[in-house]
């Protein structure tokens, strides 16, 4: 099944990319550490500095230096950024294996793209009407 590419679908993708990358760098910013927000950003910027040069230096030399991290560069590189990348592996893993599971295993007529998404317009009174509270059966 393929689904037709519009301009309105690859700018509901990158609304949605913008949104995962602005929801990721707040999650850098949380957690139980007494940093705030510009020190963890400026941590993180820091660090992927530190580690570009380090790379550079290992190109051009081939040893590898690297100075040692601060305290905030440490929180941020090694607990924080970690959390917030397995948390995205980990969604990105439940959406596929949800998707498979709806759509090929089990073959769901309500899993498909066309049950609410790419109906014509003339539909979205039936939808309305629904999910509307006279669909209640009190």
């Amino acid at each position: 099944m393929n689904l037709p590419v519009s301009e309105q679908n690859v700018s509901r993708f990158l609304v949605a990319v913008g949104l995962l990358i602005v929801l990721a760098m707040v999650g850098i910013t949380l957690g139980s550490g007494n940093l705030s927000v510009m020190d963890s950003y400026h941590a993180l910027w820091e660090g992927l500095l530190t580690r570009l040069s380090a790379l550079i230096s290992w190109i051009s030399t081939g040893s590898w230096a690297e100075t040692a991290p601060d305290t905030p560069e440490i929180v941020v590189w090694d607990i924080r950024l970690h959390r917030v990348l397995f948390a995205l592996v980990a969604g990105f893993g439940l959406a596929i294996a949800g998707t498979i599971m709806q759509g090929g295993i089990l073959r769901n007529p309500l899993a498909s793209p066309f049950t609410l998404a790419y109906r014509p317009p003339r539909h979205a009174v039936h939808r309305l009407r629904s999910f509307s509270l006279r669909a209640l059966p009190w």
